[in-house]
């Protein structure tokens, strides 16, 4: 089965965890061909579904938390995660570890989000700002990242005469947004929002990124007696795996038939809602999307080899790839050399030759007086050869016919 996995762990202030950790009961939602995991932040495990060859997976790093206040004034908002992206190749049943980054509490960092190791796949996380300080954190650098895709966080802003709010991670295909005033950055596609400063116009929290990445906003204080003003916590990280997934049987995208023989119907499924164009696909051969329910099936009787292409862009913009060939095979061939002697009983043949094509054995290879041979005579095949051979004991006109085996089409050697 194809689905995209999205791994999304929204992490709440302390009085709300109780809740998170009673959602885990049941963590693992499917519709359609699209699955949503949630687990606890941290270390986690994907295992490769039957028919997968290969992923296209996206991490976002963790949000910094923006600044606190012990003392009256404003403080800076926090930096957004960063993405990357590869294409792995992978083998069904394959298990791979991951790590989904923990959005920050504190003036460390966000947390880096990884898949298979830090140095295979890799997103920095968003820098948080420490308590009474005015500037923004910066977002998660690209630079820094691992993958093929990158972009980075952006960056909170720096307080002035009003909070600084959060910056957003990265999207799919841009930087993450730089936030410039007390309001939360807006991100791009896919990204997480950052959290807005403090707007009470007295004093207050700031407000927390939004998953994935997004940076929290800063606080404010102006009660010089009242207690600590809480920066907003940093969104935390996120991992999506997709992929597209052969569900006929093991082999049936890659096979060979005879010719004039329809090949095994061929299906795949994708993300529902994708759109799909089909590359290069033999003669003979229809292709059918359904987008509804995310699936193509292959089928037809082709009548030339070739190799196709699947082309998918999934509801949410992934590109997705997927190759496959048809085998067209000739039928056998057989030519032969003087077959045709007149012999005394007990006289040995002169050999008689064959060359084949196709073909990788013959009926009743080596025993004698077989496929209409009188007694005594043989026919062996060996190395796309059939040589007849022997003595014979019997008298008579022997007109013999040996069916070539394997390869494609009834033929025999006359």
């Amino acid at each position: 089965m194809l689905f995209s996995l999205l791994i999304d762990l929204f992490k709440k202030r302390p009085i709300a965890l109780l809740g998170f950790w009673a959602l885990m009961m049941c963590s693992i939602v499917g519709v359609a061909q699209t699955q949503t995991v949630t687990t606890p932040l941290g270390s986690g495990s994907f295992t490769v579904p039957a028919g997968v060859t290969s992923i296209t997976v996206e991490v976002w790093g963790a949000g910094g938390r923006g600044g606190s206040r012990t003392s009256n004034g404003s403080a800076g908002g926090g930096g957004g995660g960063a993405y990357s992206r590869s294409v792995l190749t992978v083998t069904p049943g394959q298990v791979i570890n991951y790590y989904v980054g923990f959005g920050s509490l504190t003036a460390l960092p966000g947390e880096d989000s990884w898949f298979s190791s830090n140095t295979t796949l890799m997103a920095k996380g968003g820098n948080s700002v420490d308590t009474n300080i005015t500037t923004g954190g910066t977002g998660g650098s690209a630079a820094a990242g691992v993958g093929d895709v990158k972009f980075s966080g952006g960056n909170g802003a720096t307080a002035g005469s009003n909070t600084g709010g959060g910056g957003s991670s990265a999207g799919r295909a841009a930087n993450g947004t730089n936030a410039t005033t007390s309001t939360g950055a807006t991100a791009p596609t896919d990204g997480g929002n950052g959290g807005s400063g403090d707007t009470s116009g007295s004093q207050g929290p700031g407000l927390n990124g939004s998953a994935p990445g997004g940076g929290g906003g800063g606080a404010r204080r102006s009660n010089a007696s009242g207690t600590e003003q809480v920066g907003g916590f940093g969104g935390n990280g996120q991992i999506r795996i997709s992929y597209i997934a052969l569900t006929s049987a093991t082999g049936t995208d890659n096979q060979s038939v005879c010719v004039t023989t329809a090949v095994t119907p061929i299906t795949f499924s994708l993300p529902p809602s994708s759109t799909v164009s089909i590359l290069n696909l033999p003669a003979g051969l229809t292709s059918n999307h359904n987008a509804t329910t995310g699936t193509i099936s292959i089928s037809g009787i082709p009548t030339a080899s070739g190799t196709y292409t699947i082309n998918v862009t999934t509801g949410y913009g992934i590109s997705l790839t997927r190759n496959g060939s048809v085998t067209v095979i000739p039928n056998n061939t057989v030519s032969s050399s003087a077959p045709n002697q007149v012999r005394c009983i007990n006289t040995p043949l002169t050999n008689i030759t064959h060359t084949t094509t196709g073909a990788t054995g013959i009926a009743n290879n080596g025993v004698a007086g077989a496929n209409g041979l009188p007694a005594g005579v043989t026919a062996t095949w060996a190395a796309n050869t059939i040589t007849i051979s022997g003595t014979p004991t019997v008298s008579g006109t022997f007109n013999y016919s040996i069916p070539l085996t394997g390869g494609c089409g009834n033929i025999n050697a006359t």
